[in-house]
């Protein structure tokens, strides 16, 4: 497979940067709010020995992709590793390891955002990376289930979604630049 990107960026305007600061500063205040009654609750539940509600997560079925079951299995704050480069803003991470039957050795080392996009042809999924190497797009073929590297992409918070028919776009920005990327697919049977 062959793509054809269109990258475009751009610095927010003042205004923007006065919105960004406002969101940032009621973040704040509800993490105030919110971090004391977390802790609160915690700390009745194991004085009163409530079950613990953290059990550990399994795989789930995810997608079927030309005879291969994928399933995706949700990270936990605590199994989080520490050498990734997550984006700056923390925000509510998600992010997941990639199994499949019959087994995709490609997913083996990669831990994956949330977010993906879905073509007649691939499957778009973005990892994130040891620390200093950002992130990346990925595209699994469906014809021949070969995870191919589409673009290496900074450390931020992606929103990806198609289109348009066998055409997907990525926004991000860190605050101060704003990112919009394309990704043509351009051997699609369409185009």
């Amino acid at each position: 497979m062959e793509f054809e990107i269109k990258e475009y960026t751009g610095e927010f305007s003042s205004f923007k940067e006065l919105q960004n600061l406002f969101a940032k500063i009621i973040n704040f205040l509800i993490l105030i709010i919110i971090t004391p009654v977390l802790l609160i609750s915690n700390f009745f539940n194991n004085f009163f020995g409530l079950p613990n509600s953290k059990q550990k997560q399994k795989p789930h079925d995810y997608k079927k992709i030309n005879g291969y079951k994928l399933q995706r299995h949700f990270i936990d704050d605590d199994e989080l590793p520490t050498d990734l480069d997550y984006p700056e803003e923390a925000n509510d991470v998600k992010f997941f390891k990639m199994y499949s039957t019959p087994n995709i050795p490609s997913f083996s080392d990669k831990y994956f955002d949330y977010g993906d996009a879905e073509t007649q042809q691939g499957l778009y999924l973005i990892s994130i990376n040891k620390e200093k190497n950002g992130m990346t797009l990925w595209c699994l073929n469906k014809k021949n289930i070969d995870l191919i590297k589409v673009k290496d992409l900074p450390s931020l918070w992606w929103d990806i979604l198609e289109e348009e028919e066998n055409v997907i776009r990525l926004r991000g920005n860190n605050g101060k630049t704003y990112y919009d990327i394309f990704v043509k697919e351009k051997n699609s049977p369409n185009h």
